[in-house]
């Protein structure tokens, strides 16, 4: 049975910083325990992450390096729990957000309004969610979802208001899979290291926002 089944993707979407523990997923699952590395060790590593979703003039499209640790809590079960403690960081490279909208203002013009990252920056992050190895099978699957405590600078434009900054702060994921449907699982070859490049095989959550992350990880285990 998947862990994380109750567990909400928050992806690349701006968050507020009272609701990251619902977006992160409390609602529904509660870890066997705290995570912590003990003798089983962690796998530790990197994930380049590229979100993207809709198209414009509705479109959001997010870059960025996350360092993190997952404990191994057994032999074959990683998990991450620290909501009010960051354990993860990630490098904000590109953020790209534009939105159009659907009905014109009392003047009658559509408004549209686009942001571009001001900098690249790195943020904490909270983490939660499960890392599950099938020594048998030589296979692994995991999703893990990542929330930032800190919000990037924007630079904006509105198509009435003109130029301005924001403050937004970025959710994102990594994974095998969206949580909630059938896991997918990736071959290893050594469980010493878990390396892919791949696109997280999305659910329903991600195919409403007609949404896509690509991913490229590369875990090792430190004991």
């Amino acid at each position: 049975m998947h862990r994380t089944a109750g567990l909400t993707a928050p992806m690349f979407r701006p968050l507020n910083i009272l609701g990251v523990a619902a977006a992160i997923g409390l609602a529904g699952w509660t870890p066997a325990s705290h995570a912590q590395a003990g003798k089983h060790g962690a796998y530790a590593g990197t994930a380049k992450i590229t979100y993207s979703e809709g198209s414009p003039p509705n479109h959001v499209l997010y870059r960025g390096e996350v360092k993190i640790a997952i404990p191994l809590t057994s032999a074959t079960m990683g998990e991450l729990d620290d909501v009010g403690k960051p354990s993860a960081t990630a490098r904000i490279t590109h953020v790209e957000t534009s939105k159009r909208d659907t009905a014109p203002d009392s003047g009658g013009k559509i408004n549209t309004v686009t942001c571009k990252l001001a900098a690249p920056v790195e943020v904490p992050l909270m983490t939660q969610g499960t890392l599950n190895l099938t020594p048998r099978k030589k296979t692994y699957w995991m999703y893990i979802a990542l929330v930032a405590t800190k919000p990037v600078k924007l630079d904006c434009v509105h198509s009435r208001s003109g130029a301005h900054k924001r403050d937004h702060l970025v959710g994102m994921a990594m994974g095998t899979h969206e949580v909630g449907i059938v896991e997918t699982a990736l071959p290893y070859a050594d469980p010493a290291r878990l390396a892919a490049k791949h696109s997280m095989v999305p659910g329903p959550g991600m195919k409403s926002k007609d949404a896509k992350v690509e991913q490229e990880w590369d875990l090792q285990l430190r004991r």
